[in-house]
């Protein structure tokens, strides 16, 4: 009998030896990737969504563990989101920054507070405007090859970033994105061909157009297409639909082009999804 009760005592101790007493006695596990709970760890991807990054520091910010980045297509976008769709990022987080600006650098720039938006090695890659009132951004002579960021945020990204990292507002009351001083060879192919799918001879013919995603004009069609899988800006705008959560609700309604001067414009508005 004596032999049996000490026994059993020993192996009710040696069960104990395996954990730690917790709260209210509880056992609590001595394994260190569980102990990060819902956040983000190294030893693995955390069952717990992150929060959604909010421009104004609520508590609803990440303030545990690295940022997480979604795997695939989305990947260099943002967070981990719903489905294919990611959250906004705020553009601070990876070492961007928006720096004091020149108005007279630009050709306008009318109710827009511009900086020089720059990257974690201080390379330009581009003038921002943002505009509170109108709920517009504005991107003068982008330069996205200068940026050296690892895992970098495309211009789109940066836009819908900093447009709620400085005005406080949510990525979808974001009406308008404009693109002034447009340098590049395949943005200019693009809106020029986009004119002569309408029938358009020359600018001189018509220096302002607007491209309506509904219109039923001649060529509208065609050159509103056009606009979306050949000009990179208007890929990039329409990116923002289909890999933001905050955009889901939202839609591409009609493109502005213009040329003053000879400088290339480009007005992208959003609008409530049909």
């Amino acid at each position: 009998m004596r032999y049996s009760i000490i026994s059993a005592a020993l192996v009710a101790f040696a069960g104990l030896a395996s954990v730690f007493p917790g709260t209210d006695g509880a056992p609590v596990t001595n394994s260190v990737s569980a102990r990060h709970f819902g956040f983000p760890s190294i030893f693995g991807r955390s069952p717990v969504p992150p929060p959604k990054f909010s421009p104004s520091g609520s508590k609803s910010s990440p303030k545990k563990g690295p940022q997480r980045v979604a795997s695939g297509a989305a990947g260099a976008e943002g967070e981990v989101g719903v489905g294919n769709r990611s959250f906004v990022v705020d553009p601070t987080t990876r070492d961007y920054t928006l720096d004091e600006v020149n108005e007279k650098t630009v050709t306008t720039g009318d109710g827009f507070t511009l900086r020089t938006a720059r990257d974690g090695h201080n390379n330009d890659i581009g003038v921002i405007g943002i505009n509170d009132k109108d709920n517009a951004m504005a991107a003068w002579d982008a330069r996205n090859n200068n940026d050296a960021t690892p895992n970098r945020i495309p211009l789109h990204g940066l836009l819908l970033g900093f447009w709620t990292k400085e005005t406080g507002k949510d990525a979808n009351l974001l009406q308008r994105i404009r693109h002034e001083a447009i340098g590049h060879d395949d943005v200019k192919k693009s809106i020029n061909d986009a004119y002569a799918a309408m029938g358009i001879a020359s600018w001189s013919d018509k220096p302002v157009v607007t491209i309506r995603a509904l219109g039923t004009g001649p060529g509208e069609k065609e050159a509103f297409e056009t606009l979306f899988s050949q000009n990179p800006f208007g890929v990039g705008a329409r990116k923002t639909l289909t890999q933001y959560i905050e955009m889901k609700d939202r839609m591409i309604t009609e493109i502005v082009l213009s040329r003053p001067s000879g400088s290339y414009n480009m007005d992208i508005k959003f609008g409530p999804a049909a």
